[in-house]
């Protein structure tokens, strides 16, 4: 088990591990779970423009689970996108509608 001891810590694994899912995508551009999770990792760090360009990416590039769109609302929302966050959440309610036929 890691032990964490403060937010730079914390924000010191999300660099490590952005560096090295920059480098993997570099290899495989088309991979959509790796610009995920890039996003994820910047999401971590708050580096919400970042974030909404892989997150983004992820979905052109076929990512079909609602979590990229709520993570890209919660992206929106912080930089004060309003819109673009209603129309993430709406798709990714939508999304989680159409799985379990709600």
């Amino acid at each position: 088990m890691v032990k964490i001891k403060s937010a730079s810590e914390i924000d010191k694994k999300y660099k490590e591990a952005i560096e090295i899912l920059s480098k993997a995508l570099s290899f495989n551009l088309n991979n959509a779970n790796i610009c995920y999770l890039l996003g994820v990792c910047y999401v971590g760090v708050e580096d919400f423009n970042n974030a909404i360009e892989n997150l983004k990416k992820a979905k052109e590039k076929g990512f079909k689970s609602a979590r990229v769109n709520f993570l890209l609302s919660g992206c929106y929302r912080r930089i004060k996108m309003k819109k673009k966050a209603l129309r993430e959440l709406d798709e990714g309610i939508q999304k989680i509608k159409e799985v379990n036929v709600v």
